[in-house]
């Protein structure tokens, strides 16, 4: 970059007006295949566990649970003992997403999650019941099979102890 503040590429105006546009008009998500996610993470899950270090994995959005298989598939027996997985099993309202790692850096110590576990889901049961009270019709949550508190939603549990059974989906802790 020059002294005048010039880049190599500029964009006009009128290519800015035209990508608003587009972005605008967005009404999908593009999906990224559980494989490509867990191909991605799995050098970096064998390389803590390499150095004797955990890896926290916080997947958030929706149904995140679903990732689970390819990432059993892809991270070696002995490194899925030294990554700890936070997932949704249900729809998820993206406006909770943020409650999800908030109190991470507060709470989450090597070898003890407990205090990050406790606090997020007296967290997210505190949301649950301020709509509740409030009788605020969220449409997010009108998607959720779920009763009770949105921490019911939730899974947390080390990698190596999730279970797949066929037909029955991943059987985890929840939160």
């Amino acid at each position: 970059m020059t002294d005048d503040d010039t880049s190599g590429h500029v964009v006009t105006t009128d290519e800015v007006a035209k990508l608003a546009v587009q972005l605008a008009a967005t009404r999908v998500k593009d999906l990224v295949p559980h494989a490509t996610i867990a191909e991605a993470i799995a050098p970096l899950a064998e390389k803590c566990a390499s150095l004797g270090k955990e890896m926290h994995l916080l997947l958030l959005g929706c149904n995140t649970i679903g990732a689970i298989p390819s990432l059993k598939q892809h991270i070696s027996q002995e490194a899925q003992k030294r990554v700890t997985v936070l997932c949704t099993s249900e729809v998820w309202p993206s406006d909770c997403t943020p409650l999800l790692w908030t109190l991470y850096g507060t709470y989450a110590r090597p070898g003890d999650l407990d205090n990050f576990r406790a606090g997020t889901r007296t967290l997210l049961g505190e949301y649950t019941d301020h709509y509740a009270r409030q009788r605020i019709i969220d449409d997010s949550r009108a998607e959720l099979k779920l009763q009770g508190s949105l921490a019911n939603a939730v899974h947390c549990d080390r990698l190596d102890r999730v279970v797949e059974q066929p037909g029955c989906g991943v059987q985890m802790s929840l939160l």
